[in-house]
């Protein structure tokens, strides 16, 4: 073989393996949904708290009034608010969301939700409903890998349905598709149907063994692992860090003291001083438990310790005076906090 028929096969090789990777999906995400007369809902973190909502047509988010109150947002004229956070599993994120304000409706009160999610969220990845199994797929940036490229149309989304591009005898035809409450007869019952809203494309295709198979769902628990920054949601917080409900005054839970450090991921401070705090996790391994709480995620937990400015750190030994330190600080700084703790 000679030179340029080296070069040939590199070239074919390379691209290829290029093709193949850009048709990777970066993240699927399977999570579970409930039918409650034939409305799908779904759970998401809004605002910092997690609470159950519709999966409708509707543009962006709607919440009920109650809900905004529970959130603590500030609610304009117009009924509309920005909510800090907002989370559908682990892979749909935005540091920042609008949100509609409106009362709360009988529909809303029967289904026990706190409002809508509406398909435009979903505009950094691709939404699928599978029926037949109860669950939504979140994958990204692409549709899930078993679903095939000729199940393709086009697709426009409108406030009360979905505008699908059918072709029939040759000929394409705009078909207004009222999605929820799902009919007996819906599409929905006999396939999976995924919207690429970004590139305003759906697909379409019958249930196969692939993406039916039934999934089990288990409840993710904190799980504490010694010389590491462990992330910590309220519930945990609140059983084994410190119980703010109680009383004003801090009360380290259990006989060794705690760090916690407040923070985002768009946070540029955070990130940079992130790795000190593993730094100091595992150096203080068997002395100090280090905890980190995502202001995004966690929002009682933001307001309550007023953790606006971030990286906001307590620093708090078993018994005495909690070190509150806002910014990013320097090793120095840290070790010096950390010493003071353990000589409580």
């Amino acid at each position: 073989m000679n030179i340029k028929n080296i070069s040939a096969v590199w070239y074919l090789f390379l691209l290829f393996s290029t093709g193949t990777v850009v048709a990777q999906n970066k993240f699927e995400e399977v999570l579970p949904y409930q039918d409650k007369e034939g409305y799908l809902i779904i759970q998401a973190n809004v605002g910092g708290r997690e609470g159950q909502f519709v999966l409708n047509t509707k543009s962006g988010i709607l919440l009920t009034e109650a809900a905004a109150k529970s959130r603590n947002l500030v609610v304009a004229a117009d009924g509309r608010a920005e909510a800090q956070g907002f989370f559908i599993g682990k892979n749909l994120y935005y540091k920042s969301v609008r949100v509609k304000v409106e009362k709360e409706t009988e529909l809303f009160s029967k289904l026990g939700v706190e409002g809508v999610i509406g398909f435009n969220v979903f505009t950094n990845c691709v939404l699928s409903i599978n029926t037949k199994n109860k669950t939504i797929i979140i994958s990204g940036p692409y549709r899930p890998l078993y679903v095939k490229i000729e199940n393709r149309g086009a697709i426009q989304i409108n406030e009360d349905n979905i505008i699908l591009d059918l072709i029939s005898n040759g000929k394409t035809t705009n078909v207004p598709v009222e999605i929820f409450p799902v009919p007996a007869n819906s599409f929905l019952k006999k396939g999976l149907l995924s919207l690429d809203i970004p590139r305003g494309k759906y697909y379409l295709q019958a249930f196969s063994e692939e993406d039916s198979r039934r999934v089990v769902f288990k409840k993710e628990e904190v799980v504490i692992v010694p010389g590491k920054v462990n992330e910590v949601d309220r519930n945990y917080f609140l059983s084994n860090i410190y119980d703010y409900r109680s009383g004003k005054e801090w009360k380290t839970i259990g006989d060794k003291p705690v760090v916690v450090d407040f923070w985002a991921s768009w946070c540029g401070p955070c990130l940079r001083m992130m790795p000190i705090m593993e730094e100091m996790a595992a150096k203080y391994k068997d002395k100090i438990i280090f905890y980190k709480v995502n202001v995004d995620k966690e929002g009682e937990l933001r307001d309550n310790f007023n953790a606006i400015a971030i990286p906001l750190v307590f620093f708090a030994p078993v018994t005495g005076t909690v070190f509150r330190d806002v910014g990013a600080d320097s090793k120095e700084k840290v070790e010096e906090r950390l010493k003071a703790i353990l000589n409580k």
